[in-house]
């Protein structure tokens, strides 16, 4: 699930779900170490921090007026 948010975290506010997300499934992957899926966490988590990085630069833009 994190993966795919993190695909498409270019929609506004979901890259911090994506974010949330990873960080459940990297928790659950820790408790349960037989559980795969670990790529897709990773690209989750990348994905998100990128969207939710973008967003903010494009809400700084925005609220400054460059």
């Amino acid at each position: 699930m994190a993966g795919y948010f993190g695909l498409l975290s270019f929609i506004p506010g979901l890259g911090v779900v994506a974010i949330a997300f990873s960080i459940w499934a990297i928790m659950d992957i820790g408790r349960h170490p037989k559980r795969h899926g670990v790529g897709r966490v990773i690209v989750g988590l990348a994905g998100g921090i990128l969207g939710t990085l973008f967003w903010g630069a494009m809400l700084i833009v925005h609220i400054v007026g460059l």
